[in-house]
């Protein structure tokens, strides 16, 4: 029997061949996977630690296994992509997105290669071929089979299919790299001329990518003189490039890296396209910058009316405020404080390249927002109680899902509900009399 029939997918029996000596897995058609055992556990401890230590953000000294990407590494969002694709491609393995966003730890990535299946045997799919370490066989089984990136139950074989990346650098987006280019060249120029965008989340991650290269231009702009003139054959409208060598340059001059950072936005309607805001760091609209805020006098608001047990002439001060920001921008991880570890870790984030103006500037967002969550209620109070003088028969205010007073220990499903939940059911209405001249001259209908 020839190679060629040997690695064909014409087969249609269901029976599999023992693996003959003589055909190496060298052989194979596309030999793009790798086989072979399952690594140990410290060989992907080990592996994992040197893929680390060649990213040139990551300070060897910081790195151990127990070691947070943000906490520990200080990595942001966008850094700790790069790192599991490199991770990626060290295993040849691809983690999907919603598994990659649970991941935040060296461990944590360990563990999830570890409990990737592995064994002797790998199924290739694509050629109807059974290979192990050393040798190849023909499965004849059905299309079914062959189509499918699964074990065939029928063997019950453990296999695991691990295909290299190969030829998967960049996203195509199913267009020519011609429009790819302008696609995103488009979408940095917009990036730049106002700071924050909103978009499809894998469109985002490589704008992302190449923004954080202009910006690297843009910062050495004054010594580099071919920089301006990469940059200007790059971005699509001058307001764009004019920014980069004054307002970027400035801004992000202290800053080593991580210009952009991406907010998963949820879908998109009509094709359920998942949707992601991004945004360059410390832009004068900074989401996280504002939501930080919010949080900072949502948690202080609660703090001091724990204390008080009542939202009568209560009020926190600016200046208390700012209190609680400095002292909390240097605790370290574990220490207990006002605020929530997110939000400290947040805060900390926002104020580790801006000005010394920063805390105060925050401080008195947050006394502005805790003053607007305490009169909430206050204002819902009285406007209930006034609707309830007009009519009695009026139903009382709700809040909006998800929207939670200041000491309310109701659970997150009752708030969750909000308009939404049960409501009490209105008195059905009476069924109109239709007059008709049968009806008009028998009483007994117009009784009815």
């Amino acid at each position: 029997m020839s190679l060629s029939r040997l690695l064909s997918r014409t087969a249609t029996a269901s029976r599999v061949v023992r693996p003959a000596q003589t055909f190496n897995r060298r052989w194979v058609p596309r030999a793009m996977y790798s086989a072979g055992g399952g690594l140990s556990r410290e060989s992907i401890k080990s592996r994992v630690l040197e893929t680390l230590q060649g990213y040139e953000k990551i300070d060897n000294a910081k790195l151990s296994v127990s070691s947070s990407f943000h906490k520990d590494l200080g990595l942001d969002s966008l850094d700790a992509v790069e790192v599991l694709m490199a991770v990626e491609e060290e295993f040849s393995i691809e983690i999907p997105d919603a598994e990659a966003d649970e991941i935040h730890t060296v461990q944590q990535a360990i563990d999830y290669i570890a409990k990737t299946p592995e064994g002797d045997y790998l199924t290739l799919s694509q050629s109807g071929v059974l290979v192990t370490s050393t040798d190849a066989a023909e499965v004849k089984a059905p299309s079914a089979f062959l189509l499918s990136p699964f074990v065939y139950p029928l063997y019950e074989l453990r296999c695991s299919l691990r295909i290299m990346k190969h030829g998967i650098a960049f996203r195509k987006f199913s267009r020519t790299s011609s429009h790819r280019m302008l696609m995103l060249r488009n979408l940095v120029t917009s990036l730049f001329e106002h700071e924050q965008i909103k978009t499809t989340l894998p469109k985002a991650r490589d704008t992302a990518r190449l923004a954080e290269k202009i910006i690297t231009m843009g910062k050495k702009g004054m010594d580099d003189n071919g920089a301006r003139d990469r940059a200007a054959a790059f971005l699509l409208k001058p307001v764009a490039l004019s920014k980069l060598f004054t307002t970027f340059a400035s801004r992000y001059a202290e800053r080593p890296g991580g210009y952009t950072r991406i907010h998963k936005f949820g879908n998109r309607q009509g094709d359920n396209a998942p949707h992601a805001i991004l945004e360059l760091v410390d832009n004068p609209r900074d989401l996280r910058w504002e939501m930080t805020s919010r949080a900072i006098g949502w948690e202080a608001s609660r703090q001091k009316l724990k204390k008080l047990g009542t939202h009568e002439g209560v009020r926190v001060e600016a200046s208390d405020i700012l209190k609680v920001v400095n002292s909390e921008r240097n605790m370290g991880h574990g220490q207990k404080g006002i605020l929530r570890p997110m939000t400290r870790w947040n805060l900390q984030k926002i104020l580790r390249f801006r000005p010394s103006s920063a805390p105060q500037v925050i401080s008195e967002k947050a006394a502005a927002y805790s003053d607007e969550v305490i009169a909430t209620p206050m204002v819902m109070k009285s406007l209930q109680e006034d609707t309830r003088e007009k009519n009695p028969a009026a139903r009382a205010l709700r809040m909006k899902a998800g929207h939670k007073p200041l000491l309310d220990t109701r659970p997150a499903l009752d708030i969750a509900k909000a308009k939404l939940g049960p409501t009490t059911s209105r008195p059905a209405h009476r069924k109109r009399l239709t007059i008709t001249m049968e009806r008009a001259f028998n009483t007994r209908s117009l009784r009815s």
